[in-house]
């Protein structure tokens, strides 16, 4: 059973017609396939890195994130273009993951992002 929100252990680029074929080869426990310009390098997540989520309403969600290097937060809420997010106060972008769920950017360091409509 996956978790409400993971930083990938593994990032895999496809195109976007390919990602749902792919994930069924995926031997990952935490997985993120996408078809983006997002360039994340493959790393096993360490032990100090994790996540939390800090709020779950229904416009908004908050999770504070630790990543030792740049990770792809997968969100497991169906990706949707009117979605907004902020890591630390500062837009970022968005994008499809896994074929249906949210992607973002997670910079290394401690941060809190924030997704709201």
């Amino acid at each position: 059973r996956l978790p409400r929100v993971y930083l990938a252990d593994t990032t895999t680029k496809v195109k976007q017609h390919d990602v749902l074929p792919a994930l069924f080869n995926v031997t990952s426990a935490f997985p993120a396939l996408y078809a983006g310009d997002e360039d994340v390098l493959n790393l096993p997540v360490l032990a100090d890195e994790h996540t939390s989520i800090v709020r779950y309403e229904s416009n908004t969600i908050e999770v504070q994130v630790t990543a030792m290097s740049e990770r792809v937060l997968v969100i497991l809420n169906r990706f949707d273009r009117r979605l907004r997010a902020t890591v630390d106060g500062k837009k970022t972008s968005l994008f499809p993951v896994n074929y249906l769920f949210t992607g973002i950017i997670a910079p290394p360091g401690t941060h809190d992002v924030i997704l709201s409509y």
